[in-house]
């Protein structure tokens, strides 16, 4: 089933989610704010607002990328061994593999740092700091030896993708933007920098979790106590 605005309500009364008081008394807000997948914003009169999320598109890379993104919420949520990811994200609700939607809290006067960049014209030195940090810190408690065998599907421990670009074509990674395909074509372009590559991809061992999928509109800024003090979520 597609979530849409309409039955999105009735929805998460159904997965326990919303109490049926509170649709009753009325109040609650529903925005929509889809990209690649469909997204919603419930605000809630009482306060402790939703954020639900869903595949658009089921092909099988985006599919497989969204249940390992599951995985790991619920992960966070109910394993020790990724106890340390919990400080770093949305707090989880739910994960629904039928329907393939997830569910956390709204943090409250969140944006992307592609919308904050938009809005303020620059990028805070402050929230690069905390960036570095959090990337640092995810890495360096995740080690892959502390995992219980039956989650090693979720994590397949593949090469990050600039060791191995100058295996597939450019016009592989151009299907991800212009931006991926420039990049693809300098480090072909250039055997000394595409020789180092090859040389340190066959020194790559996987010890750790990484995050496979960092760009601005996935990290979050919201105010932590006061406007001027930010904190960033993954």
């Amino acid at each position: 089933m597609d979530l849409d605005a309409e039955h999105l309500v009735h929805y998460l009364v159904e997965r326990g989610l919303l109490d049926l008081s509170e649709v009753v008394d009325g109040g609650l807000m529903v925005a929509e704010s889809s990209r690649r997948h469909r997204s919603f914003r419930v605000l809630r009169p009482r306060g402790g607002g939703l954020f639900v999320k869903q595949v658009r598109q089921p092909d099988a890379e985006t599919v497989t990328t969204f249940q390992r993104e599951g995985a790991c919420y619920w992960l966070a949520a109910n394993d020790a061994a990724f106890a340390p990811l919990r400080d770093l994200m949305p707090r989880f609700l739910d994960y629904d593999k039928e329907r393939l939607a997830l569910v956390t809290d709204l943090l409250p006067q969140a944006e992307d740092l592609t919308r904050l960049h938009q809005r303020l014209g620059t990028f805070p030195t402050e929230l690069a700091g905390q960036l570095g940090e959090a990337l640092g810190s995810f890495q360096a408690a995740m080690a892959v030896e502390g995992f219980d065998p039956r989650y090693s599907a979720f994590f397949p421990r593949a090469l990050p993708w600039p060791l191995i670009c100058r295996r597939v074509s450019v016009e592989t990674f151009s299907r991800h933007g212009a931006e991926a395909g420039a990049v693809v074509s300098a480090i072909h372009a250039d055997p000394v920098l595409a020789q180092s590559l090859d040389a340190l991809a066959e020194e790559y061992r996987p010890g750790t979790l990484i995050h496979g999928d960092i760009k601005w509109d996935n990290l979050l800024s919201h105010p932590n106590g006061s406007p001027e003090h930010s904190c960033l979520k993954l």
